[in-house]
Formats: C-alpha cells, sequence, structure tokens
C-alpha cells in the first residue's frame, strides 16, 4: 500500500512519505502538511509498530539525497531514505499546520493534488490517499469531497491507517479489501513549485461531483440562473461564537416585503432571499450535506456571506455568464476588500469571547489584537442598507457596460453607514472625507 496528505501555500514545500507493499500491492500516499520537519516527527509519538514511517535521523539526512525514480511507472522527484526502518507515525504533533477549512484545502491539498497528481501524472487514482491530521483529529466532509477526484478510493486519515487491523474487517479504502499496514520501503519526497488558482480546481472538483448534486434544493425554481428574472440571493448563516448576522429572518422578511412592492434592479423584477445552512442535521449530513450546499450555491446569482472561509463556497457559483456575483460582509473591519463593509458601530457587536472578557476581565483574558476582535464581531444589519446593496449589484449584473462604469467612478464597493448606504471603490478609508468628495449617499 501508499499513502497521501497536505499541501502548501504559494510556494509549496511539501513533506510526502510514499509506502510501498513489496511485493507490490496497493498504494497509499501520505502527504504530510508543510511545517512538518525532522524535529516534528522526533516529536511524534510512537504508539505501535504497524505502520512504517522514517527514522528521524534518516529524515534529515535525506535532505541531501535528491535522485529520480518511478511512481506506478511515472517519473517524479524523490528523496531515497539510506535506512528505512519500521516505527510508527501515528499522527502529527500540534504544531503541525493543516488545512482544516474549505478555502485552506482548496489552496493548500486540492490545488497541489490536481497539478501533481492529474496534470502531470505523479500517481493514478489506484493510489489510496491518507491525510496526516494533528493530534489524529478525523476528516470532514470536504475533506473527502474535494479530493475524490483524485482516487477511486475513499480518504482516510493517518489515525486511520495506523490502528491494529482487525481480522476479516472489509475496508473500502484498500484493494485488498482489508486493512494493510505493514511496509517494507518508505521514500521520502519533497515537492517545489506553485499550485494553480482554485477556480481551476474547483472546476475539477465540480465536474467530478455534478452527477450528485441535488436538483433545486432551495427551491428557486428549475429556470436557469443565467435566464431568471428573480433575484437569487442566498445568506450563508455561521454557528460559533463569532462572526454570525444575529436578524437572519429580520432580513428574509425584509426581502419578502421589498418582492411585494415591486422590485426593480437592471434585468431583475423579483427578489427571493434564503438562508443557507451549512451544518450537518439528523437528516442531511457528511458529504451529502456538501453537495446539497455547492447546488444551493449555484442556483443563486448573489451569494453573501460574512467574512471568512465561507465564502469558499463562491468557487462553485455558475461562472458562464455575468449573472452571478458574490457579497461579502465584514463587521467594521478596518482592511477592505469586495464587500459590503460596516461602518456603523450600531450595528456591530461584541463576539462571544470579546463580551465574555469585557465582563469578567479577572476570569476570562482578551484574546487577539484589535483587527481580529474587529473581524470576530457579530451583526445585526439594518434591512435597507442590505436592500439597497443588493438593488445596486442587481443593476450590475449582466450589464458589463455599467459594471465597468461603476468600477472606473469609483462606485462598485458598499459601505453601511448610520444614514444609509455609501458607494465607493477599493480601501475607502475616511467616510467624512469621501462623502465631502461627492461619494453616492443612498439614504435608507
Amino acid at each position: 500500500m501508499v499513502a497521501q496528505g497536505s499541501a502548501g501555500r504559494a510556494q509549496i514545500w511539501n513533506t510526502t512519505m510514499l509506502l510501498r507493499m513489496e511485493p507490490p500491492g496497493q498504494q497509499v500516499f501520505l502527504l504530510l502538511p508543510p511545517s512538518t520537519s525532522a524535529r516534528h516527527a522526533a516529536e511524534c509519538p510512537k504508539r505501535g509498530w504497524d505502520i512504517a514511517s522514517l527514522d528521524p535521523r534518516s529524515l534529515a539526512r535525506c535532505a541531501t539525497t535528491t535522485t529520480t525514480s518511478h511512481v506506478e511507472g511515472r517519473a517524479s522527484a524523490i528523496r531515497h531514505p539510506p535506512h528505512p526502518a519500521p516505527a510508527l507515525l501515528r499522527s502529527l504533533p500540534t504544531p503541525c499546520a493543516e488545512p482544516r477549512t474549505t478555502r485552506r484545502v482548496f489552496a493548500q491539498l486540492a490545488s497541489v493534488a490536481d497539478v501533481f497528481f492529474r496534470q502531470k501524472g505523479m500517481i493514478d487514482d489506484l493510489a489510496t490517499l491518507v491525510l496526516a491530521t494533528p493530534d489524529g483529529l478525523g476528516l470532514t466532509s470536504f475533506h473527502h469531497v474535494l479530493l475524490s477526484p483524485y482516487s477511486r478510493y475513499p480518504l482516510i486519515s493517518l489515525d486511520e491507517l495506523s490502528q491494529r487491523p482487525v481480522r476479516d474487517r472489509h475496508v473500502a479504502w484498500s484493494a485488498e479489501g482489508h486493512h494493510v499496514s505493514c511496509f517494507q520501503r518508505v521514500v521520502l519526497c519533497k515537492f517545489h513549485g506553485s499550485a494553480q488558482g482554485m477556480m481551476a480546481t474547483g472546476q475539477v472538483v465540480l465536474r467530478h461531483i455534478a452527477p450528485r448534486l441535488p436538483p433545486d434544493p432551495m427551491g428557486f425554481g428549475a429556470e436557469p440562473v443565467a435566464t431568471h428574472s428573480t433575484l437569487r440571493v442566498l445568506i450563508e448563516s455561521r454557528s460559533g461564537p463569532t462572526r454570525n448576522i444575529r436578524n437572519l429572518q429580520q432580513i428574509v422578511k425584509a426581502c419578502e416585503q421589498e418582492n411585494a412592492k415591486g422590485f426593480e434592479a437592471g434585468s431583475f423584477n423579483h427578489l427571493s432571499c434564503k438562508i443557507l445552512h451549512t451544518g450537518d442535521t439528523p437528516t442531511l449530513y457528511g458529504v451529502e450535506r456538501f453537495y446539497t450546499t455547492v447546488a444551493a450555491v449555484r442556483s443563486a446569482h448573489v451569494l453573501v456571506a460574512v467574512h471568512g472561509a465561507g465564502a469558499a463556497n463562491s468557487i462553485f457559483m455558475e461562472s458562464d455568464n455575468v449573472s452571478t456575483a458574490m457579497l461579502e460582509i465584514r463587521p467594521c473591519f478596518p482592511i477592505r476588500f469586495f464587500s459590503l463593509n460596516i461602518e456603523d458601530p450600531a450595528q456591530c457587536h461584541p463576539s462571544d469571547y470579546e463580551a465574555a472578557a469585557l465582563a469578567s476581565p479577572a476570569i476570562t483574558p482578551m484574546r487577539g489584537e484589535g483587527d481580529m476582535r474587529a473581524r470576530d464581531q457579530h451583526m445585526t444589519l439594518r434591512p435597507g442598507a442590505f436592500l439597497a446593496m443588493l438593488r445596486h449589484m442587481g443593476a450590475l449584473l449582466r450589464n458589463d457596460s455599467a459594471w465597468r462604469s461603476a468600477d472606473a467612478a469609483g462606485a462598485l464597493h458598499g459601505y453601511v453607514v448610520p444614514e444609509g448606504l455609501v458607494l465607493g471603490g477599493l480601501c475607502e478609508q475616511n467616510m467624512t472625507q469621501h462623502l465631502a468628495n461627492g461619494a453616492t449617499l443612498i439614504r435608507v
């Protein structure tokens, strides 16, 4: 067998291990996080005997010996350990940086897998992919989905691979059909280069999972996004102690009222806003939950998300027309981007951890710097300003000349102030001066 795992950032320095059965059998390709080093390998606990690893001293010596070998008949750069010896690499230590969000898995793992495995042919889909996670953490649904194009077998974690096998128990990830965990040869590989953009990887994943996507999960209707006259708006709902929109139901009700009054924006004459819940439920969970999220995003014209990894779902939006857009909301955050920036302090509230620290400073220490706390604030949005932004965006979709004109005039982005919505360019830092210079203010 053989194993796989994680990837680097723009410049990739991936340490990987190729574990082979002799005589040749199923391969498992193991990708370790980019921060994994001989020092980290030495820190990893030795908890058994059933998975091969490199001796840390051999790992250090391997860094100086590079040769050319073959993986499943395909040439690839590898490094040969001079003294491979059985040992256990059960899980990676806490210092190892491992992708735990959709965006990071896209950028640091799936994009690298696409370049090296699919495009360069380093391995084929007969290899089992094994992801090393810190402290034996389990895999998420997006780990499974985003790596599914690159192996015919399901992704497993290093913790699963290193468990003691149970006699006669069938496993889906092995060509042999049973848990294989003894290896006679270990090869250390080092990848160098730059990964491709996330959009290109997203299209590969999308083609692979398209047959599994449910039709119209949000009930927008079967008409294609490119021609539908109703502006379909999908608002992601976060859960947890930070960056929640606390009045989502009020926002949706405001959309319904606006539609009833006669919504008009460019080529759109109706408005429909729906809440997208991406968390598991008793009836929808795991990869099916992820497939439903992808299908929901593809049925919308506008995806609204609070700043964070959830915006990565925009990668799956319809992209072969000018009818779709991503609206990112940033809560009183000083760094600007293409987004709806909340400038009104009355609409921003401390995150749960900041509120706890403010309420009991002697018990709960304050976390992070000021910009981190600003990013993590909750929000109570004024529906009028939000609707004004949707109307502004709707007028620009499907109208390339209007879009270019707004961009040239520095009026693409929205800034919510107590009086309403101010249109501006990227990185408007001084609202008072911006308004004094003649910026458009939509009062609501």
